[in-house]
């Protein structure tokens, strides 16, 4: 049975580095989804979100490695639970009930988490106060009972890494 394992975190938490870490282990085994990775030039109608598009695409290339019998790691902050449960019930319908879920939290400070991914962030146009910010006060906990969940920080990556590489 595959497995989806969603790496969520605030941005600059490590999500990609964990996701990349863990696939150079086993690159035979992992597929990596991420939504900054979605080329924008389309042939989809204008009318439709630049967020839909990449969740649309991301969703298709999951279902895709999933069919090729790979776990995927899906990066993406994954703030509201209701989106990260749709998620959830879309792959089990177009995978016929046929995954595993597993949610690693990677926990670090908003405040180191700005530093990292502040040039980024600020060259796509964003401010601390009217994203960064913004995106803290509205991160909820995790609470979808029925998944696999696990909560770190960077000094247990590398266990974590090692565990999901066997």
């Amino acid at each position: 049975m595959s497995k989806v394992i969603f790496i969520r975190g605030y941005p600059g938490s490590g999500k990609s580095t964990l996701a990349r870490k863990i696939y150079d282990s086993n690159s035979n085994r992992y597929a990596i989804v991420e939504p900054e990775n979605i080329n924008l030039i389309s042939s989809e109608p204008a009318s439709t979100s630049v967020k839909k598009y990449k969740y649309k695409k991301n969703l298709e290339e999951c279902i895709g490695y999933l069919e090729q019998r790979k776990d995927v790691l899906w990066t993406q902050p994954w703030r509201d639970m209701q989106g990260l449960q749709t998620t959830i019930d879309n792959i089990k319908y177009l995978a016929n009930d046929t995954v595993e879920f597993l949610v690693i939290e990677i926990i670090q400070s908003p405040e180191i988490t700005w530093l990292n991914t502040r040039i980024r962030l600020e060259r796509d146009g964003y401010t601390k106060d009217k994203y960064f910010d913004h995106f803290v006060k509205q991160h909820e906990k995790f609470n979808i009972p029925e998944v696999e969940y696990i909560k770190t920080d960077h000094k247990a990556l590398e266990s974590i890494k090692l565990d999901l590489a066997l």
